[in-house]
């Protein structure tokens, strides 16, 4: 049974048209560079548009009918089609990768509906993937777009589906058969023959994504073309943006405060978050912003979205008149879809003081990150009856997590070993991600833990994923300069690992410090702490405890 998931799409593109005839029956492609992925194009005998996707030469959306609002499915002609392609790189200052490429092959459909609307269809074919969007004329007094509940995709038999029933729920692999037609989005896809894909959102911007891949490892390595197809910075000036390991948790006392400060420098850590108990009487926000910042240490202040003022302007320029580094806005309501209202005055205002921003992460707001790259989304922790936190560790590196940070929140560390624990740091793609301190410091701050967990770059140079078993086992391996860091995990069950260092550098000798967990002696790292030479020719076997790492 094929499954019908629904979309919603919309948006323009112009340039020079290659016309047609009107005709009642049309066919066109687009093809990526490499030729893997095409997107086909189609009116039925009676105008009705459909669209489909192959990848590898086989299909991966079946023909799909495109559905427009106000109820319109038929009817339409094609009065041009225009080609088009690029093929450039782009600089990220945040994101996973540095250098972010972009390159793809165009197609602008041009159709005119039997009423006399105007309507274009821009379809856009990546080796990585494809996307695709609509627009109606600005002169029309009633817009047309895709009708979020009459368009469907259709997949090919067999196809399975990772998905969340609920805001709060568990990743459940499903039948495509039994997926609701308002699924949440991303949903990742295996099919049948072993290929992948993750169809998404691009938060609130017009456009629809789907990856594609070989492995479900090679959908982290493609994830950059979320950034492709969100709006280009606004901002000519990154220097001010420092994202990095960010300690969380200590007590809202001046002496807590300065102690929390002290352990951060010595541990390598960039920031210090205060908690919305900064504003207790008392608390000496500015003295203890001087103190961080002669240390080089920024100071991030947390505070409840419920309490924030409706002029934002003299509380912004009040913090960076303190030297603040940046704001967290702490929101439940992650869900609610008015972010334009409460999130971009406080946006634009950031930037012009030079504050990053930190907000609670929530779908929509997938489309700012390259628009705004001083804002950062923070995960928040799954519900408490979530069960065996291992398996959602292994689980969400391919499905939310490509398309958006995982906070440190997100990747949970309960019912976990200390190993597994480590690991997440490396697998975790958080820029702010955060230290827990609780008010137990470690007497030594450059013990063998901390010193793994402040190196691991939050903006890597290179990523490879090593090992991909969605829900069961991940290892990734992040490099920065010429040092690579590997965070493997597992989920409730033991695993042997076989871990090929094919991804060094083949001419050039490694010392690898080896973290794992000791069944004897799970909370001491100095008990499962070893170190050895290796070679890209080498493999290192791996014996992981149940939600070990």
């Amino acid at each position: 049974m094929k499954h019908l998931l629904r979309t919603l799409v919309c948006l323009a593109f112009v340039g020079t048209a290659r016309t047609h005839a009107a005709t009642p029956l049309a066919a066109e492609r687009v093809t990526s560079p490499s030729g893997e992925v095409t997107l086909t194009f189609k009116l039925a005998a009676d105008g009705a548009p459909s669209f489909a996707i192959d990848y590898l030469g086989q299909p991966l959306v079946l023909p799909s009918t495109l559905v427009f609002t106000p109820d319109l499915s038929s009817g339409f002609t094609q009065t041009a089609a225009t080609p088009a392609a690029r093929d450039t790189l782009w600089a990220s200052p945040t994101d996973e990768r540095r250098r972010v490429p972009d390159r793809y092959r165009e197609l602008v459909v041009d159709l005119r509906h039997s009423s006399g609307a105007a309507l274009q269809l821009t379809f856009r074919a990546y080796d990585e993937g494809a996307a695709f969007r609509s627009s109606s004329s600005v002169n029309l007094a009633s817009k047309i777009s895709l009708d979020d509940n009459q368009t469907k995709f259709r997949f090919p038999r067999d196809t399975r589906a990772w998905v969340k029933f609920s805001t709060s729920g568990n990743y459940t692999r499903v039948p495509t058969s039994l997926l609701p037609a308002d699924a949440s989005r991303p949903v990742t896809l295996e099919f049948a023959d072993g290929r992948f894909a993750a169809l998404t959102k691009v938060g609130e911007s017009p456009w629809s994504l789907l990856l594609v891949a070989r492995k479900p490892g090679e959908l982290l390595t493609r994830n950059f073309l979320r950034l492709n197809l969100s709006t280009p910075s606004e901002l000519s000036n990154n220097s001010w943006i420092k994202p990095g390991r960010v300690l969380r948790g200590f007590s809202p006392t001046m002496a807590g405060a300065q102690a929390a400060a002290d352990y951060a420098v010595a541990a390598g850590i960039r920031s210090i978050s205060l908690d919305p108990r900064w504003e207790t009487p008392g608390f000496d926000v500015p003295r203890i912003v001087a103190y961080a910042r002669a240390r080089d240490l920024g100071i991030i202040l947390s505070i409840e979205s419920k309490k924030l003022p409706s002029d934002l302007e003299p509380m912004f320029r009040q913090y960076a008149q303190w030297g603040v580094r940046g704001v967290e806005v702490i929101r439940s309501d992650v869900d609610a879809t008015d972010s334009s209202r409460w999130l971009m005055p406080m946006v634009a205002l950031a930037a012009q003081h030079h504050l990053i921003l930190a907000v609670p992460a929530a779908p929509q707001l997938a489309d700012i990150e390259r628009r705004w790259p001083h804002v950062f989304t923070v995960g928040l922790a799954p519900a408490g009856g979530l069960t065996k936190p291992a398996d959602w560790n292994c689980t969400l590196p391919f499905t939310r997590g490509l398309f958006a940070s995982i906070g440190p929140t997100e990747l949970r560390g309960d019912g976990v070993t200390r190993a597994h624990h480590l690991a997440l740091s490396v697998i975790s793609s958080d820029p702010l991600a955060g230290v827990w301190w609780n008010d137990r410091p470690t007497p030594n701050s450059r013990d063998q833990d901390m010193e793994f967990f402040r190196r691991v770059p939050k903006a890597p140079d290179e990523t490879k994923v090593l090992v991909a078993e969605i829900g069961r086992c991940v290892a990734i391996a992040r490099r920065t300069a010429d040092d690579w860091f590997v965070g493997a995990i597992t989920n409730a069950d033991p695993r042997q690992v076989a871990l090929a260092l094919t991804f060094l550098d083949p001419d050039r000798e490694y010392l690898a410090n080896i973290y794992t967990d000791d069944s004897a002696a799970p909370s001491d790292s100095t008990k499962a702490y070893t170190y050895r030479r290796v070679f890209s020719k080498d493999t290192i076997d791996l014996a992981l405890l149940a939600r070990g790492g």
